[in-house]
């Protein structure tokens, strides 16, 4: 941060709402204006363009289980790694659980950042165990893609 703010930005754009008290402190001295996207943070830096990531995924859940879709699974980084994972994670879970859903099987897709390949690798791993799932959540489309793809290479449509 640092070294951008030294460039003299007019503003700042920034990923996410979790940042350090350091950088925090760095953007707030520095006085410029600040959009965060893709979440929505509880104390923001300046205006703010996202959304609530476990909402997002409540209402996909209620959605799938509005449809039928009764054994889910969900794939996403290592607890610990990944704070968009745990938002989605955690909105999945809670939502399957008010709605008195089967458990939802939580598969790890190694430490973030994931990838494609990652979940190339978990789906390989899972093999035809895929089939049981309907439908797999992902945490990212780069992973959904590799779960897509896996299940292709099994013969299971999607």
């Amino acid at each position: 941060m640092r070294k951008l703010l030294a460039r003299n930005p007019e503003a700042l754009v920034m990923t996410g709402g979790h940042h350090s008290d350091a950088t925090r402190e760095l953007v707030i001295n520095h006085g410029l204006p600040v959009i965060e996207i893709w979440d929505l943070p509880q104390n923001p830096l300046g205006h703010v363009v996202g959304f609530s990531n476990a909402t997002a995924m409540r209402v996909l859940v209620e959605h799938l289980a509005l449809s039928g879709h009764r054994k889910r699974a969900f794939v996403g980084a290592s607890d610990g790694t990944d704070l968009r994972r745990a938002e989605r994670r955690a909105g999945t879970l809670a939502l399957a659980e008010a709605l008195g859903l089967p458990q939802v099987t939580v598969l790890d897709a190694g430490p973030a950042p994931v990838s494609m390949r990652r979940d190339v690798d978990l789906a390989a791993r899972l093999g035809q165990d895929l089939r049981s799932f309907d439908p797999i959540l992902c945490v990212s489309d780069p992973l959904a893609f590799g779960v897509f793809s896996a299940c292709r290479r099994h013969g299971i449509d999607v």
